[in-house]
């Protein structure tokens, strides 16, 4: 039997991992974080001076080599291939070709489904104020960044329907509002992967 896969994506502090978290739990899924690699050495390669393509090689090594844990069981993810598309076309636009051809060999499992959990940009700026002095607190983040990311984001998803073919609803993170977004999650995963 096929396993399915199933990804959360969206900007940092959108709440994505919280949510992906809750929902695998719910679905008795395996969660995993994807990359596998830690958030500290993701950000370091988004900050070093590595050029769009050394970066890019690094997150796509990481990705393959998690390919066979995807195949063995049922899995939600916080990120994935849409996550590379969105960082490439907004940081690196030269490797984006490279970028969606790779992700769009039969070498990556393509998601059953994709959620983009979609938050304003100052809301997930709040979230991020919560988690000061924490690990997962990251002070580089500002509005603008997050905005950018926000708006390649909505781009991507369109590519990514159209390149891969991929399934994407988005779902909106209102702040105080968690159950009632891992309702809808719920029901949207209910609606398209369990029925």
């Amino acid at each position: 039997m096929k396993k399915q896969l199933i990804v959360l994506e969206g900007i940092d502090c959108s709440g994505k991992t919280s949510l992906a978290q809750a929902s695998a739990k719910r679905l008795n899924f395996r969660f995993e974080h994807e990359p596998t690699f830690s958030s500290s050495y993701a950000d370091s390669l988004n900050f070093k001076k590595l050029n769009a393509y050394q970066r890019e090689f690094h997150f796509m090594l990481d990705r393959y080599k998690h390919q066979k844990i995807l195949n063995k069981e049922n899995i939600i993810l916080d990120r994935y291939r849409l996550t590379g598309a969105v960082y490439a076309s907004a940081f690196g636009p030269e490797a984006l070709p490279m970028v969606h051809a790779i992700y769009g060999l039969t070498e990556f499992k393509k998601p059953d489904l994709t959620i983009f959990v979609d938050i304003e940009p100052e809301d997930a700026l709040k979230l991020n104020a919560l988690k000061k002095g924490t690990e997962d607190y990251n002070p580089k983040l500002n509005e603008k960044t997050l905005q950018v990311l926000r708006e390649t984001f909505l781009e991507q998803i369109v590519q990514a329907q159209i390149l891969w073919g991929e399934k994407i609803v988005v779902v909106d993170n209102i702040i105080g509002q968690f159950d009632s977004t891992l309702e809808e999650i719920l029901s949207v995963i209910k609606k398209y992967i369990l029925t």
